[in-house]
């Protein structure tokens, strides 16, 4: 990933870039991810538009390429690696699942293998102690097996955020330029069956 265009991206999510959607218009949240096409010193990346100061139709314009950029990344993002599934810009103040119904698989290889043709999957009781290595079910929940990407293991944590019936599975991490995801798993107990899952891993350096 370009020095330059990981910084454009982490301050568009982190600032000005970051816009509310009109009603009924689905925006994705800006995303930190690698950009296979440009060159280590950034110079083939896309520029993003700060938003800072404008105004009228030159916001508007700013606005305009800044979301034409994210749509490029995204599409890109999502030939490289299908499970990739971003949310709309509202995910932004949902609200997060606790962390204790969030629990790492200890069998990630046949996790991956379960998840193959869907993003999620209910588990008995016996396949809950298979792939975690023995959780009790909180009250009233379920335990599922939702799929995750991540660039870093030993440095970052799945988060898991609830938003009128479906999931939205984060991971993200520290360390140097990755050259790919890695497809991994997360067991998350919820009251019932996420009508959607959404996907996605970020990278800090």
């Amino acid at each position: 990933m370009a020095h330059a265009l990981r910084l454009a991206l982490l301050l568009c999510f982190c600032s000005a870039c970051v816009s509310t959607p009109k009603p009924g218009e689905e925006e994705a949240l800006p995303m930190v991810f690698e950009d296979p096409s440009a060159d280590d010193d950034g110079k083939d990346a896309p520029q993003f538009c700060n938003e800072t100061g404008k105004k009228g139709d030159e916001l508007a314009k700013c606005r305009e390429q800044n979301r034409s950029i994210g749509a490029a990344y995204e599409e890109d993002a999502k030939k490289r690696e299908p499970w990739y599934a971003f949310p709309a810009a509202s995910w932004a103040s949902a609200p997060e699942v606790p962390e204790d119904r969030v629990v790492p698989v200890k069998k990630e290889r046949e996790a991956v293998a379960k998840l193959d043709q869907a993003a999620f999957a209910p588990l008995s009781t016996t396949e809950l102690e298979f792939y975690t290595g023995g959780r009790a079910v909180p009250a009233g929940l379920q335990p599922f097996l939702v799929r995750g990407l991540l660039f870093y293991r030993q440095t970052g944590a799945f988060r898991v955020f609830q938003n009128d019936g479906a999931i939205f599975v984060k991971h993200d991490s520290l360390g140097h330029d990755a050259t790919s995801e890695t497809r991994s798993a997360v067991v998350v107990f919820l009251p019932q069956a996420p009508k959607h899952v959404y996907v996605d891993c970020s990278l800090i350096e």
